[in-house]
């Protein structure tokens, strides 16, 4: 009986270390990573942001939505 009040216990306190590895690493190596990736785009021309765009990896959705836009203005505008 307190076999399974231990083995819930060992979970429940991995599932908190692997919750809190998760957000520190986010925020420490895949937040820079996407801000980099960010103004790299920014610095970009019409085409090398299609080109960009076209391999659909990007290191964070706000990254991704931007690209789409802005590819799509350079569309519209005929560029």
């Amino acid at each position: 009986m307190h076999t399974g009040f231990i083995i819930g216990g060992v979970f429940l306190a991995l599932c908190i270390v692997l919750s809190i590895y998760i957000v520190v690493y986010k925020e420490s190596v895949l937040t820079p990573i996407a801000e980099k990736e960010m103004m790299e785009m920014k610095a970009m021309n019409c085409e090398q942001i299609a080109e960009h765009s076209s391999s659909g990896l990007f290191w964070s959705v706000d990254n991704y939505e931007w690209a789409k836009e802005r590819t799509e203005a350079c569309e519209d505008a005929g560029l």
